[in-house]
Parts: C-alpha cells; sequence; structure tokens
C-alpha cells in the first residue's frame, strides 16, 4: 500500500495536485464497501482506493500549515503516512466516515513532523512550547503586542512567550519563499509575525540562549555518519533547504530513503539534546 502511492519528490503542489485529481471521491455506500473488503477479507486494492480518494483531504489539511516555513510537499507526504495510518487502524464500529477519522491521523502526522524539525533547531517539545508554537501567530493578531495577554490566555509565563516570539521572528526570509511556493495566497511571512516587543537586554539573553542552542546541535551532528550529517545541514540547517529529489539524486538513493535518514538522524541529535538538558 505504501510503495505504490509513493509521491514524486519532483512534482510541484500544482502537479501533484493534477495527479491526483483523477481519483474519484467515494460516495457513502462505495466507502462501506471498500472498507468492508478491506477490514473483513484485508484487501490492499480496496485499502489504496479508499486512501487514493481521500489524497485531496490531506493537500487541504497540509496548506493549513504552510505559514511554518516548511517544503508544502514535505507536509503532503508526512499528511499521506497519516492517512495510510488511519486507514490501516479504521474500524467501522466508529461509525463515522473515513474523512471525519482520517483528519485527526493526518494533522497529528503534519503536526509531528513539524514540531521534530524545529525542535532540533528552534524549540523544544514542552506542552507550553508547543502550545505557543500553533497559537503564537493567531494569538498576536486577536491581542496585538501584549504579551500578558497572551501568556494568560495560554497559561504559560511572559517570558516563554518572548522566547518563542524571538525563536520564530528568527527565521527570517526563509518564511517568505516557503509561503509563496506553488500558493495563490499573498500572506507573506511578515504578515504573520509581529514586530518583537523585548527590551534590548532580552534580546542578548535570546541570542545568547539561542548561540548555546546551535553550538550544541552542531556539536549533536559531529555524532552522525557523514552521509546523515550532510542530509540534516542540507535539508535543516540552510537558508534554502535541499529537495528529497535533489538528495536522492546525489546519494543515488531514493526520495523517501532520504526522509528516513532525516527522521532518524533527527532522533539521534534530539536524544542527544534531551540527555544533556537542551530541550525538554
Amino acid at each position: 500500500m505504501y510503495h505504490s502511492l509513493a509521491i514524486d519528490p519532483q512534482y510541484t503542489v500544482n502537479e501533484y495536485m493534477r495527479c491526483i485529481s483523477k481519483y474519484n471521491l467515494l460516495t457513502e455506500e462505495e466507502e462501506k464497501n471498500y472498507v468492508d473488503a478491506w477490514v473483513n477479507k484485508q484487501d490492499v486494492n480496496a485499502a489504496q482506493t479508499i486512501v487514493k480518494s481521500h489524497l485531496r483531504l490531506v493537500v487541504k489539511i497540509a496548506m493549513k500549515f504552510k505559514s511554518y516555513g516548511m517544503q508544502m510537499m514535505d507536509l503532503i507526504a508526512e499528511g499521506n503516512l497519516g492517512l495510510m495510518r488511519a486507514v490501516k487502524n479504521f474500524n467501522p464500529i466508529h461509525k463515522v466516515r473515513i474523512c471525519t477519522y482520517a483528519d485527526f491521523w493526518i494533522r497529528s502526522a503534519i503536526q509531528k513532523y513539524i514540531i521534530n524539525m524545529w525542535s532540533i533547531v528552534r524549540i523544544g517539545t514542552t506542552t507550553a512550547q508547543r502550545k505557543l508554537f500553533y497559537n503564537l501567530k493567531k494569538l498576536q493578531k486577536q491581542f496585538g503586542e501584549s504579551t500578558e495577554k497572551i501568556a494568560e490566555f495560554l497559561n504559560v509565563s511572559k517570558k516563554d512567550v518572548e522566547e518563542m516570539h524571538t525563536v520564530m521572528s528568527s527565521r527570517d526570509n526563509s518564511f517568505d519563499l516557503s509561503l509563496f511556493e506553488n500558493s495563490e495566497s499573498e500572506t507573506t511571512y511578515h504578515d504573520v509575525i509581529a514586530k518583537s516587543d523585548s527590551n534590548h537586554e532580552d534580546l542578548i539573553i535570546a541570542k545568547d540562549a539561542e548561540r548555546k542552542r546551535n553550538l550544541a546541535i552542531y556539536k549533536a551532528l559531529d555524532s552522525l555518519d557523514e552521509r546523515s550529517k550532510d542530509i540534516i545541514k542540507s535539508r535543516i540547517l540552510r537558508d534554502k533547504p535541499m529537495t528529497l529529489a535533489t538528495l536522492s539524486k546525489k546519494y543515488n538513493i531514493s526520495a523517501e530513503r532520504v526522509r528516513q535518514l532525516t527522521n532518524k538522524a533527527l532522533l539521534t541529535m534530539k536524544n542527544q539534546l534531551i540527555d544533556n538538558e537542551l530541550i525538554a
């Protein structure tokens, strides 16, 4: 089921959308029949049909996360994995349509990918940090520059809000590139990040903390083999990340293998940073 649904790493979002548009949406009755064939008879073709009919749902959900500075096709690929897990775990006893059930799995897969990508370089993984990461921009539009109101609303400290703002602002122009890529939206990085209200001393402290984190990250990089180290540098640490397609050609391996090596290397580095108490 996984190999036959692999994404061509050279696709743009528009090309991918044209490709998946050939898969018809299922009626409720058709879906029930395919679900029955998959759940009761382990018919892989039925499972593939269910997944293919929901690929446009993945794109729709992935688009909601485009402002986090990631490649859209990477988000879609992770969302597709979440969709496949949803189909694998689906049970008709739930009495809901696949799209309703899969929504959670797709979002979780994409959010986990974003957190893993960001946690190594920019943020930790505590509950408070996750709250801030996914809500800060929206709340800045609602409350303006009032860090006190945002902190109170999310039940976190004012310092946590200020640090996350500094962290997210440090993405510089990479957000511009990601937001414009294959998108009809006119929203830019500068539209979604408010101006900092931190004073000079706070900014110095934040920059010093980021410098120490970056030193720790490059120290963790040394624990990786040369190929994994280059992949992390090329995919994560560059201002303009290299694509899966480019790296797959460079190392003569599949794009899916590059993605697997990336996730494995990130986990290794993350564990080292946790051991050194640099992230929670």
